[in-house]
């Protein structure tokens, strides 16, 4: 880092790619994100060989998670069930991405360089159930919750039609949490 060389000089994900899923598709549906290095989970520190994952993100899903208080108690995290790939029109745009990054690994020039695919392996390039049974065991989020806050005017939500937090006055909260559907990439551009 002192140096500005080795891989904490670089940005964590330096290609940002945004395409679709399909020909058919309206508008771009996927978020594509490469990193300089690869990790199986967050936290389990980098793979012992070299790689450069890409991950994507399906822009505005279908598939719906929960995310529920189960205490009064601050220092208790919360219940996340992220739900990933719950709803069937998510399942085209999943297997959709991990044929882009096929074409786009079977690039002359990159072919000249690559060793070997992790995940998925080459053996489920044509079968496109077993892209999403892969897909599903190695989907994760991204952290960016969204709708996970109710607004209205009755009892249970968590703030009134104008912004205003339920039960503590002259506080209002504008966050993705209140929005109702996800947006297209980074949800705290939604309600800024």
């Amino acid at each position: 880092m002192l140096t500005r060389s080795g891989p904490l000089s670089l940005a964590t994900r330096p290609v940002t790619l945004f395409t679709k899923s399909e020909p058919a598709v309206e508008r771009p549906n996927i978020q594509v994100d490469t990193q300089p290095l690869s990790a199986d989970e967050h936290g389990d520190g980098v793979q012992e060989f070299y790689a450069f994952p890409s991950s994507a993100c399906r822009l505005r899903p279908h598939s719906r998670g929960l995310m529920k208080i189960q205490s009064s108690e601050a220092q208790e995290y919360p219940a996340i069930h992220p739900n990933h790939l719950s709803d069937e029109r998510d399942y085209g745009v999943a297997v959709g991405w991990v044929q882009i990054a096929q074409r786009i690994a079977e690039v002359p020039s990159l072919v000249r360089r690559l060793i070997d695919e992790y995940v998925p392996e080459r053996q489920f390039h044509s079968d496109d159930e077993a892209l999403l049974h892969v897909t599903r065991q190695h989907s994760q989020t991204i952290h960016h919750p969204t709708s996970t806050c109710k607004t209205g005017y009755d009892e249970a939500p968590v703030v009134d039609g104008r912004l205003g937090v339920q039960g503590i006055q002259h506080l209002m909260m504008v966050d993705a949490p209140l929005c109702r559907r996800s947006c297209w990439v980074i949800p705290m551009c939604q309600p800024l």
